[in-house]
């Protein structure tokens, strides 16, 4: 009967250890879990920035292939494209209004 209690009372004192060790390595693992889910997070953010991106590009490619085919258009060539800069412009005093 003794011998009993003593095992039941190791049994006790192993599983409240046990409880006390699983409960600290979970408090030492949630700060981490939390951070893994912060990366994952900005993975998530970057991998759609880079879906938009890609479609964006492929639609570029689309309307041009578009363009040159049916359209039969191509690119001017470099001598003939004139930029246009646009400059602020004074309300008050438009050129050639008075």
């Amino acid at each position: 009967m003794r011998s009993l209690t003593v095992l039941l009372l190791i049994v006790c004192l192993v599983s409240a250890l046990s409880i006390i060790w699983v409960r600290h390595h979970n408090r030492v693992l949630l700060p981490e879990l939390h951070a893994r889910y912060v990366v994952r997070d900005d993975l998530n953010i970057e991998w759609r920035e880079l879906l938009a991106e890609r479609t964006t590009l492929t639609r570029q490619v689309k309307l041009k292939n578009w363009a040159r085919q049916v359209g039969k258009m191509s690119l001017p060539e470099a001598d003939i494209v004139l930029i246009l800069k646009k400059r602020p412009t004074d309300w008050l005093l438009l050129e050639g209004w008075e």
